[in-house]
């Protein structure tokens, strides 16, 4: 078959100040060249959704405690060349989309309190659409702003993509939309 995840290299940079900030601290993690193939089979179903079935029940256990973010600070991720291949055998013809050239920036993530860091993830579709999203994130408190920028978005495509959900025939044209968003924890307030 077809491999569900592979990649050209991946780096991970551990630093000794995990100590000191008693979370786990990571100067890099570079990935370079991932390939994810994503396939839905005929019955409607993820064609890996079988892996994460149990045969036995396990009983719920309730917890009372409030989850939390793992300590965590990444100075630089990157993601670069990333390649996803999108099959939907649950569609008559067979729906396949390419999505290439795939990347990902992330600097200062971090999930310590008020600990800030900037990301910009641009995606990039064989059709020529991109996907441009910059920001900057705080995890504890939550908060998030940016912006994001969708270009070049054929028509013609996306009226495939939609297939019989729309009653239209769309033949030409291209779209783009950009905006701004803030979002803040509920109940958090900022000045």
């Amino acid at each position: 078959g077809t491999p569900l995840v592979a990649f050209d290299t991946l780096v991970v940079n551990h630093q000794l100040s995990s100590i000191v900030h008693r979370a786990l601290v990571l100067k890099e993690i570079r990935l370079v060249r991932p390939t994810v193939t994503a396939r839905i089979a005929p019955d409607g179903r993820l064609a890996v959704a079988d892996l994460f079935e149990s045969d036995t029940v396990v009983p719920a256990v309730a917890d009372t405690a409030p989850a939390s973010l793992p300590r965590l600070k990444v100075y630089a991720l990157s993601i670069s060349g990333g390649t996803i291949t999108f099959i939907d055998d649950s569609r008559t013809p067979r729906y396949t989309e390419l999505f290439e050239d795939l990347g990902l920036s992330l600097d200062g993530f971090s999930t310590l309190p008020a600990e800030s860091g900037d990301h910009v993830l641009t995606v990039s579709f064989a059709s020529g659409a991109a996907v441009r999203w910059t920001g900057t994130e705080v995890t504890q408190p939550l908060q998030l702003d940016g912006r994001i920028e969708i270009s070049g978005a054929r028509l013609s495509r996306l009226a495939q993509v939609l297939g019989d959900r729309i009653p239209l025939s769309v033949t030409d044209g291209t779209a783009g939309i950009s905006f701004e968003y803030a979002v803040t924890q509920a109940g958090n307030s900022t000045s």
